[in-house]
């Protein structure tokens, strides 16, 4: 990958309480999906996991359902019945919403530990480290860097809403991580 080919990090989602809402409740829908691939021996596109966040870009959601779309326009049409079930106007809508309060969760979760992903990557990435790096390659792990910080950047607003929706959100994110 160049330089060039470096994805652009995503800008936060700024949450609306009704779609985050709307999502949560979404999830026991999005594990039987799931479950129906995984029945099928089929890839699992929307199994997110934490340490999948940083390679997607913090849009995982967006992501997958790009790739679904282009790759398995049957499955698209699952998620897109999925969403406008739920009040979404596409899925497209959905999975924008769900990258929002799968990023804000996991900001919250960090701050419960008291030490960001930011901050652990810059405790990786020492002086000694950093030399044996090619300077052709560092924008590598400048943009990891950016993108680490993109999950201090969560509007208080998103930490409201997804605070109060944490109870039911923590049953459906267990079912579908």
């Amino acid at each position: 990958m160049s330089e060039e080919e470096v994805p652009i990090v995503n800008e936060m989602v700024v949450l609306d309480e009704t779609k985050a809402n709307n999502f949560v409740n979404s999830l026991d829908d999005l594990a039987a999906f799931r479950q129906k691939l995984g029945d099928e021996g089929r890839d699992d596109p929307l199994r997110i996991r934490p340490n999948i966040l940083a390679e997607k870009n913090y849009a995982p959601y967006r992501h997958a359902v790009e790739k679904m779309k282009s790759e398995s326009p049957e499955d698209y049409d699952a998620i897109k019945q999925l969403a406008y079930l739920h009040e979404f106007t596409s899925a497209e809508d959905w999975a924008e919403t769900a990258d929002g309060v799968l990023l804000t969760y996991f900001y919250i979760q960090e701050e419960k530990e008291g030490r960001t992903i930011e901050d652990k990557m810059r405790e990786q990435l020492r002086p000694d480290m950093l030399k044996m790096i090619p300077k052709d390659q560092m924008y590598r792990v400048d943009q990891a860097l950016k993108m680490a910080h993109k999950i201090n950047e969560v509007p208080e607003e998103n930490e409201r809403i997804v605070r109060s929706l944490l109870p039911v959100l923590e049953v459906g994110l267990r079912k579908n991580l």
